[in-house]
């Protein structure tokens, strides 16, 4: 399995930016001959300005998964070059706020891991298992 790892500069919040580019380095990766791409720890949302955020601005950021449009544009961008993206975001659920990341592949999020340590921000809660999963056998 050829895995191709990307980080870039996300602008803070700007997740059509950011998965913008996650498009465009997922096409430089498929082009390139990986057969899958992860992208680095809340790459939709970017990281360092979450840390200053009320939970009011920390809450209107995060989305649910996989209902959320940044989960649908991620599996969006898995099925346009038919691989797996894996990549970040700020997750809302039942009221709490993750550090998530997930894997898009074949129309669903296969795999969704919550952070088990999450200190970026007291207001994001911590997971409670780690994620094993299968991927292209």
């Amino acid at each position: 399995m050829k895995i191709s790892v990307a980080q870039f500069q996300p602008k803070d919040g700007d997740k059509k930016y950011n998965l913008s580019v996650i498009d465009k380095l997922t096409e430089r990766a498929k082009t390139g001959g990986a057969d899958l791409i992860t992208f680095h720890e809340l790459s939709i949302t970017a990281y360092t300005h979450i840390k200053n955020l009320e939970l009011n601005e920390i809450t209107i950021l995060a989305e649910q998964i996989p209902d959320g449009e940044s989960s649908k544009q991620l599996i969006e961008i898995s099925a346009k070059y038919n691989m797996p993206v894996l990549a970040g975001l700020a997750e809302i659920d039942k009221g709490e706020i993750y550090n998530t990341y997930i894997c898009a592949f074949k129309g669903n999020i296969v795999a969704k891991y919550r952070k088990l340590h999450p200190f970026i921000n007291k207001h994001m809660s911590a997971g409670n298992e780690y994620i094993v999963f299968d991927l292209l056998g």
